[in-house]
């Protein structure tokens, strides 16, 4: 059964451009350290490897190192955020959710924190995630659904 659905679009400049201007301090406010070192890990920045099938280098006018990368994860953190309506007003932050790589290549979804708390409750320890990740033209999409058994 599903029990949460949502979706986010993220222009890729925009996570580029707080990037430039906030460095090191936005990426530990919004990203986990697992999600900033599978970034670091990456052999070049924006070709791959990254989760989700490959679409090539950013689209975008001009961006910087991993930023269609952490573009995707930051729409995902919207999306998964979304989807855990209404329980998502119980101060559940940027960092209770982290996108992971599957060990077949698709992405994955984590709650920590109290995103797990309120995931745990809404599904009675039954829970999926489903993600989808997605960019072209210089936008990052994410679509995340919730489901109970």
């Amino acid at each position: 059964m599903i029990i949460g659905i949502g979706t986010d679009i993220v222009v890729i400049d925009r996570i580029n451009a707080a990037i430039t201007r906030f460095g090191d301090r936005f990426l530990r406010r919004i990203f986990t350290d697992g999600e900033i070192s599978q970034a670091q890990k990456r052999k070049s920045p924006d070709t791959g490897p990254d989760t989700g099938p490959d679409t090539g280098p950013d689209t975008g006018s001009d961006t910087g190192p991993n930023a269609r990368f952490y573009a995707m994860r930051f729409a995902a953190k919207e999306a998964a955020w979304k989807a855990l309506s209404p329980g998502r007003d119980q101060g559940v932050g940027w960092r209770d959710f982290e996108v992971i790589s599957n060990p077949d290549g698709s992405p994955g979804l984590l709650f920590h924190g109290r995103a797990a708390g309120v995931f745990e409750t809404m599904t009675n320890g039954k829970g999926k995630t489903s993600l989808s990740l997605s960019d072209d033209g210089g936008f990052a999409l994410a679509f995340v659904v919730l489901s109970a058994s």
